[in-house]
């Protein structure tokens, strides 16, 4: 009698085991007569995707499947990978600043302002994955958001980001813990210095004292965790979100990132396409605000007593420029092979609405549905579980009555590792 080879009845009894499975499992569907939409993937007309409890087991033409799924006819839906939110602060209950203790006498000691425990601004040891308002999550759906990376937004070194499945559960569901530490050059923030020369001399000497504490930790067995955190920064351990908008704050963060070996992703829109070259020389990805700044005006006020405290007509109408030249960030990122996603912040109730505008601005299509699943799964280092329909990814899907660009598209469900949840008519 012929046997099949080793490894072709392994992939057969994978196939067996992953399609016979328990009908008593809660989470098992079948979605029939589905429009299949992924990157970098032919559109399946008719398709059919299984999803057995979190994972995807079959995307792809109609197969075989045993009984006990619950059936779902998608007929005139299509399927989209779940959209990812590469970055907000929505969804987090951060605790209270913490606050310095009592410097020392300016007889006995340095001033309170050179005191080495004067760290407001400092908060790179939070990690928020600690603080993730689970029933906060499920409000993302509306817009298809099924993923998202959660961050403080605090201070010059913010803390550690996390990758979250947007689904209430009794334990946050955690896709990737400690994803980036955040740093920053913006000058808000309690006690961070003002001006630009001092901010920089701010972060680098943090960076310099991380890097010679891990280098040579304290005898005493204690662990300073803030200089710890930003030590791992320095030497490569940890990857970086550096918030950057203007043309010489991006220039800034890329040579700090350069100076010490920073693994760097940028996060901020503004001028950042003035840099696309450099960031895609050196392989740098963005995350880019979907929401756009406000519409400057353009012309003066017709009161002609207000319109004394007026900039000239010249000033507001260069403003005007400067700010549509922004709007077209983004699509000068992607004509320049820049890897982006898109953060929400600020704006979670608008998220799709916003992407799509860039569309109109003359974001290719597919571009944009990339930077809202694999790009930003890619960039946000779990690839390997979201932003794709694949066989073995978790089930984080999009189903639409619609193209996901139209704005008269309407979500009709969504499936959040393999949970799927009804979005009711009118979001």
């Amino acid at each position: 009698m012929k046997t099949s080879p080793p490894l072709a009845r392994l992939s057969l009894a994978l196939v067996a085991l992953t399609l016979a499975i328990s009908p008593a499992l809660a989470d098992s569907y079948v979605l029939k007569n589905v429009r299949i939409v992924t990157p970098g993937k032919a559109t399946v007309e008719g398709g059919m995707i299984i999803v057995s409890d979190d994972k995807i087991v079959h995307a792809g033409a109609p197969t075989s499947f045993e009984a006990g799924f619950t059936e779902i006819d998608c007929s005139g839906l299509t399927a989209y990978p779940g959209f990812i939110d590469a970055y907000s602060r929505a969804g987090l209950t951060l605790p209270a600043a913490p606050t310095n203790g009592t410097p020392p006498s300016a007889v006995d000691g340095p001033l309170a302002t050179m005191w080495h425990e004067n760290r407001k601004g400092v908060f790179a040891d939070l990690d928020v994955a600690t603080y993730i308002d689970v029933k906060a999550l499920q409000s993302r759906h509306k817009q298809g958001v099924t993923t998202a990376m959660l961050g403080s937004g605090r201070g010059a070194f913010c803390g550690l980001t996390v990758v979250a499945a947007m689904i209430e559960a009794e334990k946050p569901v955690v896709l990737a813990p400690r994803a980036f530490q955040e740093m920053t050059l913006s000058s808000q923030g309690a006690g961070y210095p003002g001006s630009a020369m001092a901010r920089i001399a701010f972060l680098r000497q943090l960076l310099f004292d991380g890097e010679y504490y891990l280098a040579h930790p304290p005898q005493n067995g204690e662990v300073d965790a803030v200089v710890s955190a930003i030590g791992e920064v320095a030497n490569g351990l940890q990857r970086a979100l550096f918030a950057a908008d203007s043309e010489r704050d991006i220039q800034r963060a890329l040579n700090i990132a350069n100076e010490f070996g920073i693994k760097m992703t940028l996060y901020g829109t503004g001028s950042v396409h003035e840099h696309a070259d450099a960031l895609n020389e050196k392989g740098i990805a963005v995350i880019a605000q979907a929401a756009f700044a406000r519409e400057p005006r353009v012309e003066q006020n017709e009161d002609p007593v207000r319109r004394l405290n007026d900039p000239p007509l010249e000033y507001l109408r260069e403003q005007h420029d400067i700010w549509k030249d922004g709007c077209l960030a983004v699509v000068k990122l992607q004509k320049a092979g820049v890897k982006f996603a898109f953060s929400s912040d600020g704006d979670t109730d608008i998220f799709l609405q916003n992407v799509r505008k860039h569309i109109d601005l003359g974001l290719p299509k597919d571009a944009a549905l990339r930077a809202l699943t694999i790009d930003a799964a890619d960039i946000l280092g779990v690839g390997d579980k979201v932003g794709s329909i694949e066989v073995g990814k978790l089930a984080n899907l999009v189903l639409m009555a619609g193209e996901f660009d139209k704005s008269d598209s309407k979500i009709k469900h969504v499936f959040v590792n393999g949970k799927k949840f009804d979005i009711a008519e009118g979001n």
